[in-house]
């Protein structure tokens, strides 16, 4: 089996195999032990000898780690005797659907209320999407080190409150559901151009959120999130070139876009909007509905989208929120207008590593003819970014202006 292989394996699996060990150790750190130990035991056996069914040898090994490592001083004999008589269990086919039960699940449980809210997030995507910490520490605009230390502490937390990891019960899934979609999302964005399954982590995230909306139903933000995931992966068969590179927005073949994903999203938004509980992703989706509308980037209504912008303002004053904003505004009323406001967001140095900050001000340093400013900013763009895509994008933007 090539590294390849075991590492799509690795990532198919890891989600609900974490899921079925919380359910019997109910302890984070014990089923994250476990089933490392378990595919570190696939790592050397596979390559051999590929099971016919993984996730049947993955489920049974498991357990069986899990039986031989606490029969003795954790676990009552009458469990044991269960879990080794649960054969079918074990080598059952786990369908799409379980795999997004298991996963939402899993996401449901670690995203703890006697955790803060920003520590479930960082928890839960570390764990439960597989990011690494640089990656997590970027989507939450963070150091790697206070990443690093957000999670060592909420795992000191969850030792010394002795907090159990069980899946809640349905009353109370509700009572956690901001936690989740603000994890989806960031699971969502962090698939963009950070990693080689770029899709396969998007469509997984969006897959998660449809089964998400099916489980609590008649949310507004469950339903205005899948509309902005539905909206953006329409747009995915036009943002890569044949080589792989980039294609922005304002060059992208439209005929190339799922009309079918767009009508849907439409749909959705509008019943969501309907529900009159406005929230972020209900903004972000209209916004991302307006440029799917648009038939050509020149007919742009970017008016329209600044206006959105600033009513997502009013609900989030996040830095990133106000860049989006200052890009929308000088796309409507021109360059010269975002210059003050781009420079009180750099004194604030929120976005200090921050590559689509520097991206935005090569772009507005462009249109106002300061070709060594647009530069400057390109080469920035390309050092803060952590996508080979992104990378080559922003650097392709500064040879092309030092050449011209």
């Amino acid at each position: 089996m090539s590294v390849t292989l075991l590492e799509s394996t690795y990532r198919q699996y890891s989600q609900p195999m974490l899921a079925y060990l919380l359910r019997l150790t109910e302890d984070l750190d014990q089923a994250q032990e476990i089933w490392h130990e378990t595919f570190l035991l696939a790592l050397q056996q596979w390559p051999q000898k590929p099971p016919e069914n993984p996730p049947a040898w993955l489920k049974i090994t498991a357990k069986n780690k899990f039986i031989d490592k606490y029969r003795h001083h954790k676990m009552t004999r009458e469990k044991v005797q269960q879990l080794v008589s649960e054969q079918q269990e074990a080598t059952d086919e786990l369908t799409d659907t379980q795999f997004g039960d298991e996963q939402l699940k899993l996401i449901f449980t670690c995203c703890h209320p006697a955790l803060e809210f920003d520590k479930q997030v960082a928890l839960t995507l570390n764990t439960v999407a597989g990011l690494t910490t640089a990656e997590v520490a970027q989507a939450l605009l963070l150091s790697q080190k206070t990443l690093e230390q957000r999670l060592t502490r909420a795992k000191r937390k969850i030792k010394q409150a002795a907090i159990p990891f069980v899946i809640p019960e349905p009353k109370h899934l509700l009572g956690r559901l901001n936690a989740v979609l603000k994890t989806l999302y960031l699971m969502f964005n962090s698939g963009a151009n950070q990693r080689e399954d770029t899709l396969e982590l998007q469509k997984n995230a969006c897959f998660l959120v449809r089964r998400l909306s099916r489980l609590i139903p008649h949310q507004a933000e469950t339903e205005g999130m899948l509309a902005l995931m539905l909206f953006h992966q329409a747009r995915q068969p036009a943002r890569f070139d044949t080589s792989g590179e980039i294609i922005p927005l304002s060059e992208q073949n439209r005929a190339l876009w799922h009309p079918d994903y767009i009508t849907e999203a439409h749909e959705i938004l509008k019943t969501a909007m309907q529900r009159q509980a406005l929230g972020v992703y209900q903004i972000q989706a209209a916004i991302q509905g307006v440029h799917c509308h648009t038939k050509q980037w020149s007919d742009t209504d970017w008016a329209e989208i600044e206006a959105l912008y600033r009513v997502h303002l009013n609900l989030d004053t996040s830095p990133v929120v106000e860049l989006n904003a200052i890009y929308a505004m000088s796309m409507s009323r021109g360059p010269e207008c975002a210059i003050a406001q781009l420079k009180q967001l750099e004194a604030s140095a929120a976005l200090a590593q921050y590559a689509p900050f520097y991206a935005v001000k090569a772009d507005i340093s462009l249109r106002l003819k300061n070709i060594p400013a647009a530069i400057e900013n390109f080469t920035l763009a390309e050092m803060f970014s952590s996508s080979s895509h992104e990378k080559n994008h922003f650097a392709r933007q500064a040879d092309a202006l030092r050449q011209a």
